[in-house]
């Protein structure tokens, strides 16, 4: 821990002064991020969607850091409406932000739940929910003359898998939990691509952060035997939520360009302090946000 905290204090600037917007920010990941750019005087804005256990993370960061700015939004990225509504936050409220970390997903969540009662709750969650959240902002994007920081939290899985259509990929409930999440995440890389190269404007910086493999929260759905076999795994062989933070917190902290993709250095980026890393073009694949729109423009048509 000694060793992160010298990079924490040597390799990232302050942020005094500069708002940073987390989504699923009371656990895991999400939580370190926010307990990272705390410590470099950030004002954090933790956009969650359960209040009770945002107010507790709030707490434990207060304690942290007494004299922190912490807000907590209502951020339900499985629900539409929840998602308009933060945007509407987000540009009338929170226009002045200097960053928006897309943090939030989920993992293997019960198979019967659904995303607007239609999708996998992981693919709705994980990709159509940022997806939708992105087409909604691209107005007000266009038009920032302040620096607008978008970090994308991709995943190692979207290495895993190719996408082949809608009703395969994005709309099949009866493929395996590990290959929604999969999919998803391939999903939230087409939309980095796509939106950071279509991008027009100075002000703004689309950005990819992939934190490698730690001992995230993010099997906190599973069940309580292999919780408690998979957190034992994970602790001994994997990094910490807080070295998994530290490539959405670099991409925030430091000089970067539109486009900037940021994972672990070390063998398959699982563990590691975050490098610039190049995003291949061969795994470019823009079905996924045509697909994707016209599914998030069906839902509304009913």
């Amino acid at each position: 821990m000694k060793k992160i905290n010298r990079y924490i204090r040597d390799n990232l600037v302050s942020l005094e002064g500069k708002k940073v917007i987390v989504t699923g920010a009371n656990s895991g990941i999400g939580f370190s991020i926010c307990d990272v750019l705390l410590f470099k005087g950030a004002h954090i804005i933790m956009a969650c969607r359960n209040m009770q256990r945002a107010q507790e993370a709030r707490n434990l960061l207060i304690q942290r850091h007494p004299d922190a700015c912490i807000n907590i939004v209502a951020y339900d990225q499985s629900y539409l409406l929840s998602i308009k509504s933060f945007s509407e936050l987000l540009k009338n409220e929170h226009h002045d932000f200097y960053t928006l970390i897309l943090n939030a997903g989920v993992f293997s969540p019960k198979r019967s739940s659904t995303f607007e009662n239609t999708i996998p709750l992981t693919i709705g969650t994980n990709y159509l929910g940022p997806l939708y959240l992105l087409s909604l902002l691209q107005d007000f994007l266009s038009t920032a003359k302040t620096e607008k920081r978008i970090i994308l939290q991709g995943s190692l899985a979207y290495h895993l898998v190719n996408y082949k259509n809608k009703n395969l990929s994005l709309l099949n409930g009866k493929q395996s939990l590990m290959k929604q999440y999969f999919v998803s995440k391939l999903g939230v890389t087409q939309a980095f691509s796509f939106y950071s190269t279509s991008n027009t404007n100075p002000y703004v910086k689309y950005l990819l952060a992939e934190p490698g493999i730690s001992s995230t929260q993010i099997i906190r759905n599973y069940n309580k035997w292999f919780k408690i076999i998979a957190n034992g795994f994970l602790s001994v062989f994997l990094h910490s939520n807080v070295k998994a933070s530290l490539s959405a917190c670099h991409l925030t902290c430091q000089i970067v360009a539109n486009g900037d993709y940021y994972r672990p250095r070390g063998l398959w980026s699982v563990s590691g302090y975050p490098h610039l890393s190049h995003f291949k073009k061969k795994r470019v694949d823009y079905r996924l946000i045509i697909d994707g729109l016209d599914i998030l423009g069906s839902i509304y048509a009913k």
